[in-house]
């Protein structure tokens, strides 16, 4: 079984996606080969509470060891504040090294998404980004589609 590391920032939707996700997947025989891992969100800073940075500190083990990485970035967030986060940065840097990389653009149905979404372009330059709004289904048919081809 090959797994998928999700991961980002604290409340940038990765469980959301992962939930949404994985209905998708076990839908398809070459979907059920896959099992996606949901991170704990990372931070700028490590956490305070042992049991938390010990989570983190895996989580980026994961990062390094595994080959599919969805690194999901909040657009809306993005755009609001109009630069990247440093994590975001960080991860960028790890993920453009991987053949299996793709920025997820989550919550595309905020209200400074489309200045989030050109925010994340420019400062993260992934090779492969795509936009999502996963309550609604958005994004997940082209997700599945990258994944695919990874696989």
């Amino acid at each position: 079984m090959r797994e998928v590391v999700v991961a980002g920032a604290a409340a940038a939707g990765k469980t959301t996606v992962c939930n949404a996700l994985t209905p998708w997947l076990q839908a398809h025989r070459w979907g059920r080969g896959l099992r996606l891992l949901d991170t704990p969100g990372l931070d700028d800073w490590p956490a305070a509470d042992p049991g938390q940075r010990r989570l983190q500190v895996q989580a980026i083990h994961r990062l390094q060891t595994v080959p599919l990485f969805l690194h999901v970035v909040d657009a809306s967030r993005t755009g609001a504040v109009g630069e990247a986060a440093a994590v975001d940065r960080e991860l960028a840097v790890w993920g453009r090294n991987k053949p299996g990389y793709a920025v997820l653009a989550t919550h595309m149905d905020g209200p400074w998404a489309a200045t989030g979404l050109r925010v994340i372009q420019r400062a993260l330059n992934p090779y492969r980004l795509i936009p999502v709004v996963a309550p609604a289904a958005q994004g997940l048919g082209a997700i599945c589609y990258f994944l695919r081809r990874q696989a």
